[in-house]
Order: structure tokens, then C-alpha cells, then sequence
């Protein structure tokens, strides 16, 4: 469990420097064979220097260009498996991306450098989820919820709000140096390491971007197990992290959230009652997870989306 004082840093001895960057290294865990076929796009782009694969698969893993270096990962964990990669980076961006995104157009990695060169105190981007045609209405209606349109400069504040912490590791990059001032990805956790990166990096005094131009096709269309899985996840990685919860807000976002897809579905009255379930799921999981040190570790590995992390604790 870590404390608030773990991760805040003083304002003192930041990075600085007049070089633009320009080059990118990306870094992809992989735990789902099928998924390997995604990354080859990565590689077409000039800008993006080296692609630094973390393999979980089991299975042996053939480099397709000399960008990509593989990396056989047997014990996968969010934070310290991204930092081990990050070591080998050759650019002067980190880009992390999950194995389920794919870069939507030709602009994705022109878009990631103008990003950082438009402003010196952005030090970090995350890009917009693009949903394709097969996924449901709500995936749909909550990716342009989460991450609309309009771009957005992010920084620390006395008052936070969900929308000033949160970032998204299915597309998210940060200045190398920067990434390693502030400490990389915590350690042993179950997921949403990089909220607590984000944190750590505004805390710094720096501003993080949300670009809607850098775009990536993602999406869940979950099934309810799986859905009740990654929530349980994403609250015991809030009990872990409680003043994150608190800072973000996160109860009040997420009624926004409901309360807005209520009225834009009401147009739709027959697909309410799925979304009055898939809300109830998601919130009994999330609560769940908020109190789960009282569950026995054997019912939270069968819980859980992450199953490896209860092996480790």
C-alpha cells in the first residue's frame, strides 16, 4: 500500500532543457499472442526509433524489424515490467501502449512531437480511444465521454478533479528524462499505474496534454465477468491508492457519467435496463474492490482480471 508522501516531490532540481524532441520509443506489453500483429504499424513510423516489446506469453516471439526488441517477461507487472522496457529506449518520448490499441491514422506519431513542442511545461500526452463499428453503444457513447473532441491542458491544483489526474496508458507518453525524475511506474500493482504517474509528474509543476489528434483504435466490449473483473481491479487499486480516489473525485465523475448516458439513452427507452445493470455491475465491483482486504486472497484471484498479481503478494 503507499502512502500520499511516497509520491509527492518537491519542486526543486527539475529537468529542463531547449532541445525539441523528436524521436519516440514505444513500449508494449504483450500477453495475448493475436495481439503481436498490432505493433507492426508502429513500426512504419520514421519518427518512432525503437519499439521495446514486453512478451507474457509464453510463446516465443520473432522480431519483424530491427526497431523491435523483445523482451521475454515471465512474472508481467504493470509498473515495474513498463520501467525494465523503458531502460531501453532510444528516443527522447516514452510512448506506452496496450496491446488491444492500434495508432488510427498516418499522423499518429507527427501529432505525439507537435504536442510536446508546442508548449516547453508538457511533459507528458495521452491520446483519443477511437471505437470501432463492432462495439456497443455505451463503449461508444463513454470513449467520447472520457475523451472528447476539444484538447485539454492538465495541472496540479489545489482543488483536483478527476479530469485534471486522469491519463491513459493504452496511449500515453512522456519525456524520457522526465519519466525517470519523477521515478517511472510504481511497483507491484494491479493496474492504473499511470495515474499514479500522472500525479507525480503534475506535482512537479509540469502540465500533462490530452490531444484529441492522437488518436488510437480501443476498445473493451466486455462481457459482464470480465467487466466485474477489471472494476474489482480498479478498486483495489483505489484502496491502495486512497487519496488518489478521493482527489479525483472519482463517485462524482462516475454519477456524472451515468446521469449523462440516462439522458442520451432515454431516446432509446429498451436498452435502459442494460444500462441500469451494467452501471450496478460496475459499481458493486468498484465498491468491492475499495474493501477488499477483508476478502480472502483465493475469492480476489478469482475475482480479479489481473489473476497474476495475487500469485505476488
Amino acid at each position: 500500500m503507499a502512502s500520499q508522501e511516497e509520491i509527492v516531490f518537491s519542486a526543486g532540481g527539475r529537468i529542463s532543457s531547449s532541445r525539441k524532441p523528436s524521436t519516440i520509443s514505444a513500449v508494449v506489453p504483450i500477453n495475448q499472442i493475436s495481439f503481436f500483429e498490432n505493433v507492426r504499424f508502429l513500426a512504419s513510423f520514421p519518427e518512432i526509433v525503437n519499439i521495446v516489446i514486453a512478451n507474457n506469453t509464453n510463446r516465443k516471439l520473432e522480431s519483424f524489424s530491427e526497431k523491435v526488441l523483445i523482451i521475454d517477461v515471465p512474472k508481467f507487472d504493470h509498473g515495474a515490467t513498463r520501467n525494465l522496457c523503458s531502460k531501453f529506449a532510444k528516443g527522447d518520448i516514452l510512448l506506452f501502449m496496450t496491446q488491444d490499441a492500434i495508432a488510427y491514422d498516418d499522423y499518429f506519431a507527427k501529432e505525439i512531437i507537435d504536442s510536446f513542442r508546442n508548449d516547453d511545461a508538457i511533459k507528458a500526452v495521452y491520446g483519443k480511444h477511437i471505437c470501432p463499428m463492432y462495439s456497443d453503444i455505451f463503449e461508444r457513447f463513454e470513449r467520447n465521454y472520457v475523451y472528447p473532441d476539444i484538447p485539454r491542458i492538465q495541472s496540479f491544483k489545489t482543488q483536483m478533479k478527476f479530469e485534471d489526474v486522469f491519463v491513459s496508458n493504452t496511449c500515453f507518453c512522456v519525456l524520457k528524462d522526465v519519466f525517470w525524475e519523477v521515478g517511472g511506474f510504481p511497483s507491484n500493482i494491479i493496474c492504473s499505474e499511470e495515474l499514479v504517474l500522472s500525479l507525480k509528474i503534475l506535482q512537479r509543476g509540469y502540465l500533462i496534454m490530452y490531444n484529441p489528434k492522437v488518436r488510437v483504435v480501443h476498445c473493451h466490449n466486455e462481457d459482464m465477468r470480465r467487466t466485474f473483473g477489471r472494476w474489482f481491479d480498479i478498486g483495489v487499486f483505489f484502496s491502495d491508492y486512497k487519496f488518489i480516489y478521493e482527489l479525483m473525485k472519482v463517485k462524482s465523475y462516475g454519477k456524472a457519467l451515468i446521469l449523462s448516458e440516462v439522458r442520451y439513452f432515454s431516446r432509446k427507452p429498451y436498452v435502459l435496463p442494460k444500462l441500469i445493470v451494467r452501471a450496478a455491475i460496475r459499481y458493486l465491483a468498484l465498491e468491492l474492490g475499495l474493501y477488499s482486504r477483508f476478502i480472502p486472497d483465493s475469492l480476489k484471484k478469482r475475482i480479479s482480471l489481473n489473476k497474476y498479481f495475487w500469485d505476488k503478494s
